[in-house]
């Protein structure tokens, strides 16, 4: 350290202008001595919600929801509310599983989709979830490709079937849940159970738990710049590939360029840049964002720059 402030102080006339030496030990001096702990890059949390754990097998008329043809010729389409968590990207849908009992008849045109809500129904269907049918009885999980679900919004789930014969009771057989309550860990919830006849107008369905389910997505995380600070918060965007930045996104370039500072105006001297670099430096040091080798270099890359000086004409 002693003889890095040496090789300083002997450049001093050459590259630092005004720039008193001492400042430049005592900066890599003080850096040398602050610990540092980088943080992991972030990946995108797993969401969503189930009561998967509280299927009701009772075998009680309410413990299903049949769905299909039915003997009077009637075929109902039923809908599972529920509300996405408060992740401020929002989600990626990723599947779905639902658990069935074996079937009544011979039941066809097992659909899943997703729909989006108006005041508090069915709304319009936004994607299509593909998967197995689920004729036999057990757990039938549908993948949902590139389907966005905002944040703090509601979504329904519509399940519809058809059958084979006009005179009988050709449909599928959801399992219910045994209670309201749902598992998430990002804040999702369920809503009310809808049915339409026959590709009617929506009815709400009261007084019975959800659907057994489970919804598995990922919460999203946009990041234009790829700095790791989701744009939401990015107050630097375009911030050059590589660079280390702080909870706000800026580099220390950013927060301190060259050409002035960055709010406007230009750099009263070299040792005014240089005392500012140093004190973004420090923070990112006591952050855990550089370490004392980085801070090191990058104050004396600042020290023996032309920043803030002023060129003979």
């Amino acid at each position: 350290m002693v003889a890095i402030a040496r090789r300083v102080t002997m450049r001093r006339k050459q590259s630092f202008g005004a720039l008193k030496p001492s400042l430049v030990a005592l900066a890599v001096a003080s850096f040398l001595s602050i610990g540092f702990a980088q943080n992991p890059p972030r990946s995108p949390d797993p969401a969503g919600l189930s009561n998967l754990a509280d299927i009701d097998t009772s075998g009680s008329a309410s413990s299903v929801i049949a769905f299909g043809r039915d003997i009077n010729n009637v075929i109902p389409r039923t809908a599972q509310a529920f509300c996405t968590g408060p992740n401020p990207d929002g989600y990626l849908l990723s599947s779905v599983t639902l658990p069935f009992r074996a079937a009544i008849g011979k039941p066809t045109g097992f659909t899943l989709k997703l729909f989006s809500a108006f005041d508090g129904q069915p709304d319009t269907a936004i994607g299509l979830l593909t998967g197995p049918d689920p004729a036999q009885g057990g757990n039938y999980t549908y993948s949902a490709p590139a389907l966005l679900l905002q944040p703090n919004s509601w979504y329904f789930l519509v399940l519809e079937g058809n059958g084979t014969v006009f005179v009988e009771n050709d449909q599928y057989v959801w399992y219910r849940a045994s209670t309201t309550a749902a598992d998430s860990n990002d804040g999702w919830q369920f809503g009310g159970i809808w049915y339409s006849l026959n590709g009617g107008a929506w009815t709400y369905w009261p007084g019975y738990p959800p659907g057994a389910l489970e919804i598995q997505a990922h919460s999203l995380f946009n990041d234009t710049d790829g700095d790791g600070v989701p744009d939401r918060l990015d107050e630097c965007p375009n911030t050059p590939a590589g660079e280390i930045v702080d909870a706000h996104g800026c580099s220390i370039d950013q927060l301190v360029p060259c050409a002035g500072p960055r709010h406007g105006g230009s750099w009263k001297n070299h040792e005014a840049y240089f005392s500012a670099v140093l004190k973004v430096v420090r923070r990112f040091l006591e952050q855990g964002l550089i370490t004392r080798d980085q801070a090191r270099d990058i104050a004396l890359a600042a020290a023996r720059s032309d920043c803030g000086k002023r060129h003979h004409r």
